[in-house]
């Protein structure tokens, strides 16, 4: 079926409204984040510097980015979610059952009854993006389908996550406190292209959830009602949003946890000796499931990475070519496995650290 859709409406999408309902959102959600920040993290405290501050730097960044996509990038992913979002809810007019039925993505493409909500919708049965439609207007209701204060719900939602594998990390390793705080909460890229309406958002709130729910149940033992929605939650959301971080995640989270009980192993040798059957089994049982995912995975599985690696790689050098590009080049190198391991300090390096501020091409980037 084809769908037709104005880019337009991808492209305008904060208002007059969404200013004058702003201030109102932010000064509800502070005074909720007050109260729990005093009732759990009281004055002296150690955490509660760094839950303040990771708050408010967490919704700074849905607000700015959200007016980035409105005024410097003319709309995009985010602005698609929010259009898709108010098209799902445009169904309350109706009824609330048909509104609920294309929140769960329920009604065929091809469904009389539901023609003039799906023919409006191109990601509509396009489970990973349509998920994020969905969350998206829920959101809404509570919004009046305005951008900004959706924008910053998500941001308060995914603080939530990111907190979550903050106390994991800080309660295990108590001298470390501040490095897990900056890498948890603070790192620039994540906070703004992981406080708004995206993927990624909903991705790296569960991955805390996720880290939090396992450690719970597998090393403090909590096996309770609680740990077990909050894992079972965590592992479904991934698996809708995008597998190939649950399959990538899970093995170093299992390898992490397993090291942690291996170090109450008395004698050294029997430690290294569990650590490489464990290590083993870890990178063993990601093969499996990466090949049982295959299908999940796309372009992203063991047979279309080295393809997919050597695309990427074509894709950047082009962009850098032109005059305001910001990009990267980590030379030539062979599609092959071997290939793209010998690019791999030069890989971590990009990712972590990459652009440097003399690299910045664009005020965007700076």
């Amino acid at each position: 079926m084809q769908r037709a859709v104005s880019s337009e409406l991808w492209t305008h999408f904060i208002f007059l409204k969404d200013y004058i309902l702003l201030p109102f959102y932010l000064i509800a959600i502070f005074i909720i984040f007050n109260r729990f920040c005093n009732a759990k993290y009281p004055v002296g405290h150690p955490w509660r510097t760094y839950f303040k501050n990771g708050f408010r730097v967490k919704i700074a960044g849905a607000i700015f980015i959200g007016l980035a996509y409105q005024y410097y990038y003319r709309g995009g992913d985010t602005s698609a979610f929010f259009y898709h979002a108010n098209v799902i809810n445009s169904a309350l007019n109706e009824s609330i059952f048909k509104w609920l039925n294309l929140v769960l993505g329920i009604p065929k493409g091809y469904d009389g009854a539901y023609l003039s909500y799906i023919s409006q919708m191109i990601w509509y049965g396009v489970p990973n993006s349509y998920f994020v439609c969905s969350i998206t207007a829920v959101v809404n209701i509570f919004t009046f389908n305005s951008f900004l204060p959706s924008s910053v719900i998500f941001g308060a939602l995914s603080f939530s996550g990111n907190w979550a594998m903050f106390r994991t990390f800080a309660k295990q390793y108590p001298k470390y406190t501040r490095g897990i705080a900056i890498a948890t909460l603070f790192i620039p890229s994540t906070v703004v292209w992981g406080s708004g309406i995206f993927k990624d958002t909903i991705c790296l709130s569960a991955l805390g959830w996720l880290t939090y729910g396992a450690f719970n149940m597998l090393v403090e033992r909590k096996v309770n009602f609680k740990n077990i929605i909050i894992l079972v939650c965590s592992v479904y959301v991934l698996s809708i949003v995008k597998v190939y971080i649950l399959l990538s995640f899970a093995p170093a989270l299992l390898l992490w946890i397993s090291f942690i009980y291996t170090q109450r192993i008395n004698g050294r040798f029997k430690r290294v000796i569990v650590k490489l059957f464990v290590t083993s089994f870890c990178l063993g049982g990601i093969l499996l499931l990466v090949n049982v995912f295959a299908a999940d995975l796309g372009r992203y599985s063991l047979d279309n990475i080295v393809e997919t690696s050597d695309i990427t790689r074509t894709y950047i050098f082009q962009v850098s070519q032109t005059d305001d590009a910001s990009s990267y080049s980590l030379g030539n190198f062979d599609p092959t496995i071997n290939g793209m391991l010998s690019k791999l300090p030069l890989a971590v390096n990009v990712t972590l650290f990459r652009p440097y501020l003399w690299e910045a091409k664009k005020p965007m980037v700076f």
